[in-house]
Formats: structure tokens, C-alpha cells, sequence
């Protein structure tokens, strides 16, 4: 279910933006820590309960298929947080873009993480 949120005004929208910077939850670990896992594998990890992590489970079961696990932590991985990960494993170019990104990217990241 894809919710859409819409602003009368530019002054709704900062105070939405706000609202959302205060409940943000931001977590820094080594880079060294993280492992990328297939969504299948890990989807029994995941938490589910409320309706936008649903959604998500859901965008990511359609998109990237992957989870991003750390110290016993898994999170889902969005089509927003690719270019990252792919920057930060050394992956780049605009050929990328062509590709099957689900299998490649998998396999591409398991390769570089495990050197």
C-alpha cells in the first residue's frame, strides 16, 4: 500500500520534514560488519508487524530482494540505498544500470565483501 502525502503549503511540508528528522533513527556500523543476504533467506528475521514495515517488505520483495544483516540485525535493502552500497564496494559505471540488478548486484557484493 503506497501512501502518498501531499502539502498544501511549504510550511506543512518543513514541518513534516522536521517531524520526520526527530523520529529518524540512524544506525553506524564498521562497513566491515555488514553482509548482504537475499530476502528469501531472511525474510523469517523481519519484523512485519505494523503496516509500513509491510509495505516495505513488500517494495523490497518486488525491487532489490536483498537485506542488508549486521550483528544479528537484518534490514531490508530499497532501490534508494543501491547506488550506496554499490559505491561503497568499489561498484560503479552507468553499465550497471543495464544490467539484471537484482542477481547481479547480489553476487557482485558477496564477491567484493568477501575479499
Amino acid at each position: 500500500m503506497l501512501v502518498v502525502v501531499t502539502f498544501a503549503e511549504v510550511k506543512d511540508l518543513l514541518e513534516f520534514l522536521a517531524e520526520r528528522g526527530r523520529n529518524a533513527k540512524w544506525i553506524r556500523k564498521p562497513t566491515n560488519t555488514l553482509r548482504l543476504a537475499p530476502l528469501e533467506k531472511e525474510a523469517q528475521n523481519l519484523d512485519a508487524a505494523d503496516a509500513s514495515m509491510e509495505e516495505i517488505l513488500e517494495d523490497t520483495e518486488k525491487n532489490t530482494q536483498l537485506v542488508l544483516k549486521m550483528r544479528g540485525e537484518s534490514y531490508p535493502v530499497r532501490d534508494c540505498a543501491i547506488r550506496t552500497i554499490l559505491s561503497r564496494a568499489g561498484v560503479n559505471g552507468d553499465g550497471l544500470r543495464k544490467l539484471d540488478s537484482k542477481r547481479y548486484l547480489f553476487w557482485c557484493c558477496k564477491c567484493c565483501w568477501q575479499t
